[in-house]
């Protein structure tokens, strides 16, 4: 799913109901309140925020967070650290983990 300009919250009809946050253009406190972020975030699809670190007492403790830095000598190269925290998330992280061994 690409980040399209000027949408604030995607949400995607699919088998998993993907919603898609982008809280670039947004200051932390009232503005991203007004969101109700949190009914996707404990909803029952996957939830995907851009700019977290603008509201991250919002988000659950457990959880999976990817976070994306430019390679600096490289055009359009990223690198993705993933870290997980509970249970269900380092499981996943280790199912990932497993399926990239394998290619």
């Amino acid at each position: 799913v690409r980040s399209p300009p000027f949408v604030l919250l995607l949400d995607t009809a699919a088998r998993i109901p993907w919603y898609h946050a982008d809280l670039y253009r947004l200051t932390e406190g009232p503005e991203i309140d007004t969101l109700g972020l949190e009914e996707y975030i404990h909803g029952n699809g996957l939830c995907v925020v851009e700019w977290a670190n603008k509201a991250p007492s919002i988000f659950p403790v457990e959880s999976l967070k990817i976070h994306i830095e430019p390679v600096c000598d490289l055009d359009n190269q990223r690198d993705f650290t993933i870290t997980a925290s509970g249970e269900r998330h380092i499981d996943l992280l280790k199912t990932v983990g497993d399926l990239e061994a394998d290619r």
